[in-house]
């Protein structure tokens, strides 16, 4: 029997890559009447370009060629140069962060008299219910005692001010507190001239911080004077034994729960209540005969609680001049031997945010008026300590309308 030639097989693994360049090409069969193909000279005898080769037998496949965009493929955009637009917003936010920070700074300076070299007054404000210590408010704003004492004290150590101009507007508030400030009014009146600038309300303890100035002046419509001492108290037991509602409070003594609310006061507590208020009151009696340089039983004559208007008061020598805040600044300038036009520094200006809040909170309706405002940190000092305030009676119905 004749020989069977196997079939070829085909190659496979490294044998199909190098099959092209190792395998010879098929002799090619042409058909009668047609002229053989001639090989093309770019391609090798495996089909494969020159190129193609060259990366294949250096180690390298070809690369694949990109698809073709019309079946949805991402064809990432041509890279331009970046623009300048990031740099200008940097710049400009740049230039907005020191101009908030540096406005605020420039305007208290400018306020303060910081950019007035030479001689100046000193500005203190005693504004609202006087309370001892010292608070933040929410904008970043001091008030108290402390804060007050201590700008007092700024003053007197500031060798570039010779004389203070005190602003108060205030219906008064703790004993302590204004005592308090009245000794450091005292002790800044004893190296320089001390000018009171009495506002809207200056009484109770108001007056009392204001009696120990060199000087007092009061717009002929302030509300002064009210030297007396005041004690609020509450008793609801009636409303209580209405509901079935019961005290159980537990003392050490007879006297630890006097003003309670829950129960009436007994006359020796009211005896004893009185006692104390009588205390606080010769207090303040003593100090403002010794700050007004008056007798003492001359102040008391004045010292039943009531109030006085500025022109009122000048006419008993509570107050020594009448005239505004101007007024009192040009009077200090010349009692501190200085010429020319006044120039100041005031202590414990507010931020520009609080300045911008005061003033929007004068142009709110009456509802929402500063008086209001004040009232109500009353009643909080008030339920705070109820025993020593000095406040100004009547002064819920004469402001808060």
């Amino acid at each position: 029997m004749p020989e069977q030639t196997p079939p070829p097989q085909e190659p496979s693994g490294l044998d199909a890559l190098y099959s092209g360049a190792q395998q010879p090409a098929p002799a090619e069969t042409t058909p009668a009447g047609q002229a053989p193909a001639v090989p093309d000279p770019t391609q090798t005898p495996g089909g494969v370009s020159p190129a193609a080769t060259a990366q294949t037998f250096a180690g390298t496949p070809p690369p694949a060629p990109p698809p073709p965009p019309a079946y949805g493929y991402y064809t990432p955009p041509p890279v331009r140069p970046r623009s300048r637009g990031c740099l200008i917003a940097v710049v400009i936010a740049v230039v907005f962060i020191v101009a908030v920070v540096a406005i605020p700074v420039l305007v208290a300076l400018a306020r303060g008299g910081g950019f007035s070299p030479g001689d100046k007054v000193g500005v203190v404000s005693l504004t609202g219910v006087i309370h001892s210590g010292a608070t933040r408010s929410l904008f970043g704003a001091l008030s108290g005692a402390d804060v007050v004492i201590g700008q007092l004290r700024q003053a007197e150590e500031d060798a570039s001010v010779k004389a203070v101009v005190l602003k108060i507007d205030s219906p008064g508030g703790s004993a302590a507190a204004s005592a308090s400030i009245y000794r450091a009014v005292q002790r800044l009146q004893a190296k320089k001239p001390v000018v009171v600038s009495m506002g809207d309300v200056a009484a109770s303890g108001g007056y009392y911080s204001a009696s120990a100035a060199g000087t007092i002046m009061a717009n002929p419509a302030t509300e002064t004077g009210s030297i007396g001492v005041i004690m609020h108290g509450m008793n609801y037991s009636g409303l209580m034994n209405r509901y079935g509602v019961t005290d159980q409070t537990i003392a050490t003594g007879p006297y630890k729960d006097t003003g309670s609310p829950e129960r009436p006061m007994r006359p020796d507590e009211r005896i004893y209540i009185k006692t104390m208020l009588l205390d606080i009151y010769d207090q303040f009696v003593t100090d403002v005969a010794a700050g007004r340089r008056m007798d003492v039983a001359a102040v008391r004559k004045l010292a039943d609680g009531r109030v006085y208007t500025g022109r009122q008061a000048k006419k008993l020598h509570l107050v020594d001049e009448l005239g505004d805040y101007r007024d009192a600044l040009e009077l200090a300038w010349k009692k501190a031997g200085l010429t020319g036009e006044p120039r100041t520094k005031t202590f414990g200006h507010t931020s520009l945010l609080d300045t911008m809040l005061e003033d929007s909170v004068r142009i709110l309706p009456r509802s929402a008026s500063p008086q209001q405002m004040l009232v109500e940190q009353a009643l909080q000092q008030q339920s705070a300590s109820g025993v020593d305030l000095l406040m100004m009676p009547g002064y819920y119905e004469t402001q808060a309308r």
